[in-house]
């Protein structure tokens, strides 16, 4: 069967495009990438580990990025503009997020003292003087809920889950207070209100994003949910405190559609839940 003038001629010029981009500089392609702080900050790692071997490597900035970038300077030279990607740039496609393997313990923490924990907000708090009987809980709502599609793919029984991660947090050890982080507060106050019953109870009222991600990052104590912002504000967390790992409690899920729904951006040091009532799919 004869080849289409037009397939033919687009097959062509990914060829000829193939032959010329064997330059020096690798980006991390991330056209049509719409998706929040967390994913971002997987990319920009992905980049650091390479630039820190000695490697061109940069990732294309998406409208996403520019809320975060601002507060995060020594990221930005990781991250260059579409007018700025050259002829014979290597281009990837990549969502490198799987924990020992994308990336190790050592490299992370690498990562986040190098371009993280240098964020003005991050580094104005003195990890000394957090509450260390303070449980954090993040909850993921937003369009994990709200879009059909999302919530078939990262929809959990979000009160089963928190119940179990509680009960499991305050046989540890003592909650001296909980306080909810979300962007869904709403949901959260009508649905999570006997969390008053371990301990006093707060909601996270009119902060922005970079505020919420500050509250989870240097908690000491934290209850994530299936969200790479609550990965990051573990990861970042057990940066600033060093020991604090068996403290942070997390899902075993992450997304049916990947590795049968376990979380491969888990820390194995951290506390995993690895089942709630119902099971992950009720």
């Amino acid at each position: 069967m004869a080849v289409a003038p037009r397939v033919w001629a687009r097959s062509a010029v990914h060829g000829i495009l193939d032959l010329v981009r064997r330059g020096d500089r690798t980006i991390l392609w991330t056209e049509n990438y719409h998706m929040g702080v967390g994913n971002h900050l997987y990319l920009w790692l992905w980049a650091d580990l390479r630039v820190a071997r000695g490697e061109d490597t940069v990732v294309l900035r998406r409208p996403t990025m520019d809320a975060w970038l601002p507060h995060f300077p020594d990221v930005a030279p990781l991250v260059i503009d579409r007018a700025q990607v050259g002829l014979t740039d290597r281009r990837v496609v990549d969502s490198p997020q799987r924990f020992g393997i994308d990336f190790t313990a050592d490299e992370l923490a690498a990562f986040v003292e190098r371009r993280v924990r240098t964020a003005p907000a991050i580094a104005a708090v003195d990890p000394a003087e957090v509450d260390p009987d303070r449980l954090v809980v993040n909850i993921r709502r937003g369009d994990y809920y709200s879009n059909t599609k999302f919530r078939g793919a990262y929809g959990i029984d979000l009160d089963a889950y928190v119940h179990t991660a509680v009960e499991r947090a305050a046989a540890d050890r003592r909650i001296g207070s909980i306080h909810v982080v979300s962007d869904g507060i709403d949901w959260c106050r009508a649905r999570l209100g006997w969390l008053a019953d371990h301990a006093p109870l707060t909601f996270a009222e009119g902060e922005t994003p970079l505020q919420n991600l500050v509250t989870v990052a240097t908690a000491r104590r934290l209850i994530l949910t299936n969200s790479t912002f609550s990965y990051w504000g573990a990861y970042i967390s057990n940066v600033l405190h060093g020991d604090n790992h068996g403290g942070v409690y997390a899902p075993w899920f992450h997304v049916r559609t990947i590795e049968g729904g376990r979380a491969i951006q888990n820390d194995p040091r951290w506390t995993i839940i690895a089942d709630i009532p119902g099971g992950w799919d009720s």
